[in-house]
């Protein structure tokens, strides 16, 4: 598929953050559209930025995090940086005027979440959390199913991601960087329970495992209770079979 051409102004933006999701996924599509740009990307070294650079064609490669948030040619920014990093990366990014795209998990809590929320509406730009197989053709498909009443009344949704992360470096497995099954795998079956609902559970039931060196969870579960017969099992594990 050819390239379509660019737009007189395309959003321009800027990379935080190294990871492979940014490398192969987001990168490659913000090349692709004629609505953006891929103007820089950021580094905790400017050696690893400039190396980033070269592979997923930015224009620019900055040393720190905080130099990318002061580039005038930067619009917006996709922050794929562990989820212990996420609120001070978007509260800094919102202060300095930039758009956000954070990957998910947004946050760590309720309250880190509302900050986020606040400092982007303070500063009037935008905050997305990335649940990117919202946007996928295939799901509005299937929302166009239920809210026609196709497949009738849906009173249960099942969902789970489990596969297996057999290295024990990975941030994934640290407390302080935010990792674990939930925040990493199990959030999926949350979501789409939420998105297919259209509203909030009124109750949750979870277990999880948290037998690991830093307490956090290699798999967890949990019944949602979305009120008037509806209901939702949601699991997923960093320790197990790849299968979704």
């Amino acid at each position: 598929m050819s390239a379509p051409e660019t737009v007189a102004n395309p959003v321009r933006w800027g990379i935080i953050g190294c990871g492979s999701i940014a490398t192969h996924a987001i990168c490659p599509a913000l090349r692709w559209s004629r609505l953006t740009t891929l103007e820089a990307v950021a580094s905790r070294s400017i050696e690893a930025a400039r190396e980033k650079a070269r592979e997923i064609k930015a224009e620019r490669a900055w040393g720190s995090y905080a130099e990318l948030l002061e580039d005038p040619a930067v619009d917006a920014v996709y922050i794929g940086l562990p989820n212990g990093l996420h609120e001070e990366w978007t509260i800094r990014a919102a202060q300095a005027g930039k758009h956000v795209l954070c990957e998910k998990s947004l946050a760590l809590n309720s309250a880190a979440a509302r900050r986020m929320v606040e400092a982007c509406r303070d500063a009037n730009v935008l905050l997305m959390e990335g649940f990117m197989y919202r946007h996928h053709p295939q799901w509005d498909v299937v929302r166009s199913l239920i809210k026609d009443g196709k497949i009738g009344e849906m009173t249960m949704v099942r969902a789970g991601l489990f596969g297996q992360l057999s290295d024990t470096s990975n941030h994934r497995w640290s407390a302080t960087l935010g990792g674990g099954a939930l925040y990493d795998v199990t959030c999926y079956a949350v979501n789409v329970a939420r998105m297919l609902f259209g509203r909030e559970p009124i109750s949750v039931i979870a277990i999880a495992d948290n037998s690991t060196r830093e307490g956090v969870d290699r798999t967890s579960a949990a019944l949602l209770d979305f009120g008037y017969g509806r209901m939702a099992v949601g699991t997923g594990s960093l320790a197990t079979f790849n299968h979704q």
